[in-house]
């Protein structure tokens, strides 16, 4: 018996129906064959027709559906398939192949915080009988209200693309452990002790890679199940060498410094404070960030 032969060819140009912020491209196709070819045959050929020519990255964005509908012709040896793809007008394509994926998306900004200060770097006074409130800021007689400056701070996210299976619920727990700690190793270019993890958000998203499925003699492209998370940071940077009423302190970016004073009279009668120590406290736990994200 001879070898059965079949084609296919497209009958008609691409047909573009450009609407506000969508775009339809329907491609028709005739199939004609040596043999006679049950419906479920000839979807099956149309089906291996489209892997076999890379229709399916005929879009940058990857269809959300492809609908196939067959018709006979003569003697059951000659089908006609109209495949229809709708996507946004911005899909339009003229190069149909997959995009090379990109690096993790991020976002920054560093418009600086303010904190409330009560002890300066130094002092300078005017008037022969000006106390010396040793970098004391805004005495009122009973204590120093300070001022608020700008501090330096850093924030920046970063966004990932995690498979749906890999964001379990163990994986969001360790997630959640870490908010509220500072790194302990270098992280992102940051020294120890500069970076605080401030939490995470996320959203699932659904892509399509371009391989069809049939279900129900319907041909579809796979779905890919997604999560993008973005994690949220904040920077501070540590401080060495810091002159404190006298101390030479160091800081790092998330640990809290404070200053001790004491009350007392001075040669003219007036009662103002004095400091007495400068301290650091941790305030914040420390975790090894790398390859926590």
């Amino acid at each position: 018996m001879p070898t059965p032969t079949f084609s296919i060819n497209e009958r008609y140009k691409d047909k573009h129906i450009v609407e506000p912020g969508a775009v339809r491209v329907t491609k028709e196709y005739e199939l004609n064959s040596s043999e006679r070819l049950t419906e479920a045959q000839a979807v099956q050929k149309f089906y291996d027709y489209i892997q076999d020519n890379g229709l399916s990255y005929y879009l940058t964005k990857p269809l959300r559906r492809l609908d196939v509908s067959v018709t006979e012709g003569s003697w059951d040896r000659q089908w006609t398939a109209v495949l229809e793809w709708v996507g946004e007008s911005s899909d339009i394509s003229e190069n149909a192949y997959p995009r090379q994926p990109g690096p993790d998306q991020e976002s920054f900004s560093s418009l600086g915080g303010t904190s409330r200060v009560t002890q300066a770097y130094s002092e300078t006074r005017y008037g022969s009988s000006a106390p010396n409130m040793q970098g004391g800021i805004g005495w009122n007689g009973d204590q120093f209200e300070g001022i608020d400056i700008v501090s330096p701070t850093f924030e920046f996210s970063i966004s990932h693309k995690y498979p749906y299976e890999d964001v379990t619920t163990a994986v969001r727990n360790a997630w959640l452990a870490l908010v509220g700690c500072v790194n302990s190793d270098t992280f992102a270019g940051f020294a120890a002790g500069e970076v605080l993890y401030c939490g995470f958000s996320g959203s699932s998203v659904t892509e399509y890679d371009g391989t069809l499925i049939t279900i129900d003699g319907v041909v579809y492209e796979k779905a890919l199940n997604f999560y993008n998370i973005t994690h949220n940071f904040k920077c501070s940077p540590n401080v060495t060498g810091m002159q404190i009423a006298g101390q030479s302190v160091n800081k790092k970016g998330w640990e809290y410094l404070w200053v001790l004073r004491e009350k007392y009279d001075d040669s003219t009668g007036r009662t103002i404070e004095i400091p007495v120590g400068v301290y650091v406290n941790q305030v914040y736990r420390t975790a090894a960030f790398t390859g926590s994200f």
